[in-house]
């Protein structure tokens, strides 16, 4: 359940964050990029369900900071295509590669049933569940 949340919402950054521009707009997609760095750390300090259990208020602060910045990008709109392309060359392998990185976090917490427990609702807030 945790891992198909985590898929859903990193397939919903994948298709929005690249498509932002000029300076708000790469602001808006550095800020995203930290997000999913926060998340990624705060995921790989589930460790066991203790941990899990105290990193869970964390994680659903970081996932509602997140969901702000994805409304932000949804309000500024579409860049127009030279920006837009400017990005993508600047940012995309910098998101591909967070992008990476929270999802082996993902697969490794759905591999424990009881740490994954301990985070569902964060992880499904992530996913827009």
């Amino acid at each position: 359940m945790v891992r198909a949340a985590l898929c859903v919402a990193l397939l919903a950054l994948c298709s929005g964050l690249t498509l932002r521009a000029e300076d708000a707009h790469e602001k808006l997609a550095i800020a995203m990029i930290d997000s999913i760095g926060e998340l990624t750390t705060l995921m790989e300090a589930c460790k066991d369900v203790e941990s899990a259990k105290a990193t869970a208020p964390k994680l659903s602060e970081a996932v509602k900071k997140f969901k702000a910045l994805d409304e932000e990008g949804k309000k500024l709109g579409e860049p127009a295509k030279e920006v837009k392309e400017a990005l993508e060359k600047k940012y995309d392998e910098k998101i591909v590669a967070a992008i990476g990185k929270m999802q082996k976090e993902g697969e490794r917490i759905a591999k424990s049933p009881e740490i994954a427990k301990e985070i569902e609702e964060p992880m499904k807030a992530l996913s827009g569940q």
